[in-house]
């Protein structure tokens, strides 16, 4: 690239000023791009045109998360506009150091001031970069003083050590510096703030602003759990199918493989894939289902209904829907509400007339037997009630018998899958376990029900059909042609 093209470039793109930013910090070390590095340029443009106020970016260590954050962006933002006034806080004075020192770095380099000739840096020190226009970068921590200060751009840059992650204090610490920065902001309406860090407590500070909402949040896993389009510029997408990792060349297979046997799948989920787990969540690995990009035509369809503990108290209802062809069991749709037993009696009736299933399993505690009873009294030929055997811990090994032997399938890409995932994978110590109790339900018993259906008895008794036996209590319903015989 000729000397004068590389200023020009780098002063309109913010993607090459990115790659020069490496490669003065890194003299000896070849850049390599990567699509997510786009991904992230793309998505600090948005923040810089004002098209994003509030954004987060999660993503692993060593994939170029501070160099873009803490040091490519403010020099790039401040280069094109020295009246502008920046904020970066980390968790640490080191590390606020650190990024300064890096930052002045890129600003002093000769191809940066071509590319930037109307910056002049008037001050500086170790925590301030100042400039001639009255502009700035600060840095500070969590715990630092802002006194005086103000921001068109405000960047949090890993705000919490990992060692600090489980204490409630230290987080609460945290939330309460986040929740106080937008008032440093010169302009509500045009004022911007950026979060970037690894995710590292199921309450940690990305989880705030979900609940909050009103963020725009790039996650870029080390490996998708399912497929994931991210767009890179205008109008571009990059594509990324389940079980790829984000940058291989850089973190592959292997890895992966080290890195979690050393921090342990806890930690591992959290600050690789973006999963955080609470404590205790090691008893499944989701890398033993195995994954469909379109469903089969399926001979059999089933429901597995899991009631909310206590109506009305903020729980969630569940149905799955799985499907059986060529051997195996496939995970088609998830229905999940809080609703009143009354809503979720029409919510199955309407799933009913959609999915038309052979066997509905409802587990028939509390609230869900009075459902058993109002869905065999309006269907009555297909459904059962099921009451559960042993504790949730243990119906739910039996069921990764059947998944680690390769017979339990998931889709690659569904709205409902990044949340049925992360509930599997933080049982037995997540908040909710409403998708796992549905799920073993029916893997718990799979092939037993899949004898049933296929015999059309009802799932409570093996003996065989006939229209005699069961006290009287047995009929036969009409199935467009076929005849199931269902005792109630």
């Amino acid at each position: 690239m000729e000397d004068m093209e590389l200023p020009m470039l780098m002063r309109n793109d913010f993607g090459v000023h990115l790659e020069k930013t490496f490669n003065i910090l890194n003299p000896t070390t070849l850049f390599v791009p990567n699509w997510h590095v786009s991904a992230i340029a793309w998505h600090c443009e948005q923040v810089i045109s004002g098209d994003i106020q509030r954004s987060a970016i999660c993503l692993a260590p060593r994939h170029l998360k501070s160099t873009i954050a803490s040091v490519a962006l403010p020099t790039f933002v401040l280069g094109r506009d020295p009246s502008k006034k920046i904020i970066c806080a980390s968790y640490s004075d080191d590390l606020a150091k650190l990024f300064s020192n890096q930052s002045r770095e890129v600003m002093t380099d000769k191809v940066y001031q071509k590319a930037f000739p109307n910056l002049k840096l008037a001050k500086t020190q170790e925590q301030f970069l100042g400039t001639s226009q009255g502009g700035y970068r600060f840095s500070t921590t969590p715990g630092g003083s802002l006194l005086g200060f103000g921001a068109d751009l405000i960047i949090v840059d890993d705000p919490i050590k990992i060692q600090d992650a489980d204490s409630e204090v230290e987080r609460e610490r945290v939330r309460h510096l986040m929740a106080t920065l937008p008032a440093r902001l010169n302009k509500q309406k045009t004022g911007a703030m950026m979060l970037v860090m690894h995710r590292v407590h199921e309450n940690d500070l990305v989880a705030s602003i979900l609940e909050q909402g009103g963020w725009t949040v790039l996650n870029l896993p080390a490996q998708a759990q399912q497929d994931e389009h991210t767009p890179y510029g205008p109008n571009l997408v990059h594509v990324r199918k389940a079980g790829e990792f984000l940058h291989p060349e850089h973190f592959g297979p292997e890895e992966a493989a080290r890195t979690k046997r050393e921090l342990g799948k806890r930690w591992y989920e959290a600050l690789y894939n973006q999963n955080p787990l609470p404590p205790g969540s090691d008893l499944f690995d989701v890398s033993m289902f195995k994954r469909y990009d379109k469903a089969p035509v399926c001979d059999y369809i089933f429901f597995s209904v899991d009631v909310a503990t206590v109506a009305d108290a903020g729980d969630f209802s569940v149905c799955t829907i799985w499907g059986h062809a060529d051997g195996g069991f496939f995970l088609l749709d998830v229905w999940r509400k809080r609703v009143t037993v009354p809503q979720l009696e029409q919510a199955i009736l309407e799933l009913d007339g959609k999915w038309n299933p052979h066997l509905i399993v409802v587990e028939a505690v509390g609230s869900g037997r009075s459902l058993v009873q109002y869905l065999q009294e309006r269907l009555g030929r297909y459904v059962h009630g099921r009451t559960p055997r042993g504790s949730k811990q243990h119906r739910f090994e039996a069921a990764t018998l059947m998944i680690s032997k390769g017979q339990a399938f998931l889709p690659n890409s569904a709205p409902w899958l990044e949340t049925y995932l992360k509930e599997l994978l933080a049982f037995p110590n997540g908040k909710h376990d409403d998708q796992v109790d549905s799920t073993s339900q029916f893997l718990y018993e799979a092939s037993w029900l899949l004898k049933l259906a296929k015999q059309g008895q009802n799932p409570r008794s093996a003996r065989p059909a006939n229209a005699e036996g069961w006290g009287g209590n047995v009929r036969y319903y009409g199935l467009g042609g076929r005849r199931r015989l269902v005792g109630y």
